[in-house]
């Protein structure tokens, strides 16, 4: 018998790995072969199908994991769609003059700012998005929509949304 081009001689290891392949053949049912011993590996004999009383235990604990995971999931929190404060992010660009690829780019020119900024504003008074949330539809984090937020507003002079502050320099 070959394997991997070699031919397995009169060595032990090589009896029982040809024993392994004519076993197999023979009853055409996988055999498993141990080879923590490489050398020497061992022929075990197939595992026996699992029992009705297994099947329902492992039936009842794949329930009961399913259940303790809903108890923990927050029902009333549904994923929110993240198209409002894109479309939001559009019609600002729109007013500006400002396409929505610039407005979510890397450019910092005066004018996509401050186009940034107000998206940044509106979404945040319009929705309920997280700042997070906002960050991900601008490609900013967090922290740069807060700082947009209160740059927006002391520009404008608009309200701060959300109960925010100008923080400990504004």
């Amino acid at each position: 018998m070959t394997y991997a081009g070699y031919r397995f001689g009169q060595s032990e290891a090589g009896r029982r790995i040809e024993r392994a392949g004519l076993a197999f053949q023979a009853s055409q049912k996988p055999v498993q072969v141990d080879y923590s011993d490489w050398f020497f590996p061992v022929i075990l004999p197939s595992p026996p199908p699992p029992s009705e009383a297994f099947l329902e235990r492992e039936e009842a604990v794949r329930k009961a994991l399913l259940a303790t995971r809903a108890r923990r999931s927050k029902p009333d929190k549904v994923p929110l769609s993240l198209s409002v404060p894109r479309s939001i992010v559009q019609e600002v660009g729109e007013r500006r003059g400002v396409t929505y690829i610039a407005m979510i780019g890397r450019g910092r020119q005066a004018r996509l700012c401050a186009a940034r900024q107000e998206a940044m504003w509106e979404c945040a008074v319009k929705t309920t998005c997280t700042l997070k949330q906002i960050g991900h539809v601008l490609h900013r984090d967090h922290s740069t929509v807060q700082d947009g937020i209160r740059q927006h507003c002391k520009r404008t002079g608009a309200a701060l949304p959300r109960g925010m502050t100008m923080g400990p320099d504004g």
